[in-house]
């Protein structure tokens, strides 16, 4: 139905309400009409009697609903390749050459598939006479792991992972594992967006065949996460695939297993760790072609911390020197000497006149200190930044390239001497704060 007629619908719905409430008929003269106060009065009476209980609307008219939708598919949709973490999309494909067109297809005409970060693949089947044109797709850089000699088999397994382009381009392989009872893939990711507190995106997957030892397989796994942690603290770190039974609970305690449900005939046989508390929500969908394995998708539930949590306001005294001034004034010209009592007293009153002095001749800055921002952050390396981009809109390439060398080592001291600030403050403090204190450490 066209919005014309709804609009003509609605006209004549008002107007015929008007007229059967009122019911006055017009006069015939040229002047117009008038009411005194006794005549409206009584058709007061009139009007509440003809006035029907309920005005019914037509059918074709819906309220207007406000704001916009809520839900993490939503917000997800809103931000494809801005998302606080990445959409990642896992299975175990069971041979990937022959679902090739499939896997074209759904990320051609299925938004969950083709705005997702990161597809991570287990049993690829895949062997070195296989070139990466072949399993390629539109958008998206494969990184692959095949199956060696070294695993003992010479055909199955094989992990890869698809990251797309749109999302991030700034991809580091750091390690592959191919051995009888684990086979493993490790990246680390910079996108182009990242929340602050993040530096980078760790991910590996894995595979663990079903006769494999799942004890050796899990410190194999546990070795791996302890390295990249160490590598990059503070770095959310994801471990995803295929484990079969496998379990890193005992040699990774830290890390949570966010995938819910089930993902091979009512069991749960593909799994995602990760050190992000609920960072993720787990989402099923048909496996792909002839494989057992649903495809699981892990929406992200995290938000940033600067959504979280509110800035914190400090008020900050301005040292000027014209206020240095004015304050030295009003102390040179205080007659000490009215201040009586005991010493006690004494130094109490003078202490508050002081501040008070203080708050009356200085000026005070309203500073902001949001959650997301680095303690170890100074004012040097402020504007060391903003003699970067000065740089880099006038296009002075040499200056820039100083500029960078200046802020890697202002950074370097910074980091340097908060964190003997931190080792210094850590003996004068109990034992919840000094815990605190080296947690901030570790992370550093």
């Amino acid at each position: 139905m066209t919005t014309s007629y709804k609009v003509i619908t609605v006209f004549l719905a008002i107007l015929w309400l008007i007229c059967d409430s009122f019911a006055l008929q017009p006069d015939t003269g040229n002047r117009l009409l008038t009411y005194g106060r006794d005549e409206l009065l009584l058709h007061r009476a009139s009007l509440w009697s003809n006035l029907k209980p309920a005005v019914v609307l037509p059918s074709e008219l819906k309220p207007r609903k406000r704001g916009k939708r809520g839900g993490i598919r939503s917000r997800v949709r809103r931000r494809p390749f801005r998302p606080p973490l990445p959409t990642i999309i896992m299975s175990n494909v069971r041979s990937l050459r022959n679902k090739m067109d499939l896997l074209h297809a759904r990320c051609r005409f299925e938004r969950a598939f083709r705005d997702i970060c990161i597809i991570a693949l287990s049993e690829t089947w895949l062997e070195e006479s296989v070139s990466d044109s072949e399993v390629s797709l539109d958008n998206f850089t494969i990184i692959r792991s095949d199956r060696t000699r070294h695993s003992g088999k010479t055909r199955g397994g094989g992990v890869c992972l698809y990251i797309n382009d749109r999302w991030c381009n700034n991809i580091k392989v750091h390690r592959k594992v191919c051995t009888p009872n684990l086979e493993l893939v490790t990246l680390s990711l910079r996108p182009f967006y990242l929340p602050r507190e993040f530096p980078t995106v760790v991910i590996s997957c894995v595979y663990v065949a079903p006769s494999a030892n799942i004890n050796i397989a899990a410190e194999l796994i546990a070795e791996d996460a302890n390295v990249m942690l160490a590598k990059y603290p503070g770095a959310p770190l994801f471990i995803l695939g295929d484990f079969n039974g496998c379990r890193l609970d005992c040699v990774l305690p830290s890390l949570q297993q966010y995938v819910d449900i089930p993902t091979r005939r009512g069991n749960i046989l593909d799994l995602c760790y990760g050190n992000i508390t609920d960072a993720f929500r787990a989402r099923s969908y048909p496996p792909l072609g002839l494989a057992d394995h649903n495809v699981i998708c892990l929406l992200p539930l995290y938000r940033q911390e600067l959504k979280r949590h509110k800035p914190q306001c400090h008020s900050a005294p301005q040292w000027l020197e014209d206020a240095i001034i004015q304050l030295q004034g009003s102390l040179a010209c205080t007659d000490w000497d009215t201040f009586g009592g005991d010493l006690d007293d004494r130094v109490s009153v003078i202490t508050d006149y002081i501040k008070f002095c203080i708050h009356t001749t200085i000026p005070s800055k309203i500073i902001r200190i949001y959650p997301n921002s680095k303690p170890w952050i100074t004012p040097q390396i402020k504007q060391s930044l903003k003699e970067k981009h000065k740089s880099f809109r006038h296009k002075d390439w040499a200056s820039l390239k100083a500029t960078n060398r200046n802020i890697r080592n202002e950074v370097f001291k910074a980091k340097l001497d908060y964190k003997n600030k931190l080792e210094t403050e850590f003996s004068n403090m109990n034992t919840k704060q000094a815990f605190q204190k080296v947690k901030i450490l570790d992370w550093m």
